[in-house]
């Protein structure tokens, strides 16, 4: 099953999953903060059982990588571009600290990490093709 851009297996049904997405912005009721308008880089722990997946409430972690006024596929494949080129530190801790929120050996963030990262150039060559 994939809903994210990036799956990764780490234990059994526990995958750790990065994705771009969009975010209208606005104020969250919840949290009382207001969130920007744009593209958003998501690390985070899914649990995935057959064609079931499921992650908990304030898991994983979320960061603007770019704001926008519209969503448009030139806004995503720039964001992309970026996320690549300029965000592999905040990637890879963002891998680390999921993966210790997690329980994940260290010894597997690596991994994890190289992964993500090909599966990532992967998706930005073929959508710009």
């Amino acid at each position: 099953m994939k809903d994210n851009l990036v799956e990764i297996q780490a234990k059994d049904k526990l995958h750790i999953c990065t994705d771009l997405k969009y975010n209208l912005g606005g104020f969250q009721s919840f949290s009382l903060d207001k969130d920007s308008r744009g593209y958003f880089l998501h690390v985070k722990p899914v649990t995935i059982d057959g064609q079931v997946s499921s992650f908990g409430a304030f898991s994983g972690f979320k960061y603007l990588i770019r704001e926008t006024k519209r969503k448009s596929y030139k806004a995503y494949i720039g964001s992309l571009k970026l996320l690549i080129e300029s965000y592999e530190y905040l990637i890879k801790n963002m891998i680390i600290m999921v993966c210790k929120q997690e329980e994940i050996e260290e010894s597997k963030v690596d991994g994890i990490f190289n992964e993500t990262m090909k599966q990532l150039k992967d998706h930005l060559k073929k959508v710009s093709a």
